[in-house]
């Protein structure tokens, strides 16, 4: 029953995605209609209970062309390479402060969330590089749904070294779509920087198309391990995600700490380390699903979307830019079922 609960809720979010692009009604419904499952789902996996063990049905996401959403002509290579020179500081920050149970750092300042975690994986570091490039890494993160990327330069050896990139993700937390948040779109300025022991990739948010984000800085760094008989990976950030208006107006960050028990933070926080914990978690997974050629991509292409054949026909012949599935025309003497719906005023036609 507990997984079935799981499943509903992240397939009935998939399928209300989808058709909240077409009317108010169904982007209402997406925003509220699962919020007890969702919000007890988090919640209980931030208290260190998991009810619910089936996985997130994402792959049903599907997403259309994206435009990069920036005016390449308005940044010079300074700007690029200012991204990686501006997270220093923070970077340093974070790396002074204490881990916790997890590996993983903290700092909550104002809204914004200061994060930091690792992981070395028993992988030879120059074979890890050399299957993992680390210009994709916002493509590897989790509930990566889409986006569009434009390499700016390249090195002598061809490989990018400045890009920007527009990334759409799911909501983080996922269970606040359905409070109304929005899917995560963040234009980005990135700059790669590789030596003979590291490589890092640093961005740096210039826009948000749908202000779902206030801040999404950050940095991945792959490090030789073990004189380079293991990999590093390295991830830090520094992010606000706009919360929707209703959350806004419960003003989260003044609800107490937990009752009866000493020492513990506050509701908002303790949900929101639980997500980014899950988040980053499934993003190093990420990592190492690449590494070794597994599928770790959250939705589906266009032409990947799967839909009611038509019959007679259970493969189109090809599918068109405009994501449209074309098939070979077959005659018969009786009615033949479309994929397109009539409208109210059109009679059905026999062919």
């Amino acid at each position: 029953m507990t997984t079935f609960l799981g499943s509903a809720f992240t397939t009935a979010y998939a399928t209300a995605t989808r058709a909240a692009g077409e009317n108010p009604l169904a982007r209402a419904t997406r925003s509220w209609g699962l919020s007890v499952v969702g919000m007890a789902e988090s919640a209980s996996r931030a208290f260190g209970v998991s009810f619910a063990t089936g996985s997130l049905a994402q792959c049903k996401v599907a997403l259309g062309n994206v435009t990069l959403g920036l005016d390449l002509g308005a940044y010079d290579p300074s700007d690029y390479d200012a991204v990686a020179d501006q997270l220093e500081p923070l970077e340093a920050l974070l790396d002074a402060l204490p881990t916790d149970g997890n590996g993983m750092r903290w700092r909550h300042d104002d809204g914004a969330v200061l994060f930091a975690c690792e992981r070395t994986v028993a992988v030879p570091y120059d074979e890890f590089v050399s299957r993992v490039d680390i210009s994709q890494a916002i493509r590897l993160t989790a509930d990566y749904l889409g986006g569009c990327v434009a390499p700016v330069d390249r090195d002598e050896a061809g490989r990018v070294i400045r890009q920007a990139e527009r990334s759409i993700a799911l909501p983080q937390p996922n269970y606040l779509a359905f409070f109304g948040a929005d899917l995560l779109d963040v234009c980005k300025l990135e700059s790669i920087r590789r030596t003979a022991d590291t490589q890092c990739l640093s961005w740096s948010a210039v826009r948000s198309p749908n202000d779902s984000a206030v801040l999404d800085d950050g940095s991945v760094i792959f490090s030789r391990a073990d004189g380079g008989a293991r990999t590093k990976i390295i991830i830090r950030t520094h992010q606000q995600f706009t919360l929707p208006l209703v959350l806004r107006m419960m003003d989260l960050d003044g609800w107490p700490r937990v009752p009866g028990i000493p020492g513990t933070p506050g509701v908002k926080r303790l949900l929101v380390e639980d997500a980014y914990r899950r988040f980053f978690t499934t993003t190093l997974d990420n990592f190492e699903a690449c590494y070794q050629g597994r599928l770790h991509r959250t939705g589906l292409r266009r032409d990947e979307v799967p839909g009611r054949p038509l019959r007679g026909a259970a493969r189109p012949d090809h599918v068109d830019a405009n994501g449209f599935r074309h098939f070979t025309a077959a005659r018969s003497s009786t009615r033949i079922l479309t994929a397109v719906q009539r409208s109210a005023h059109q009679r059905p036609k026999t062919c």
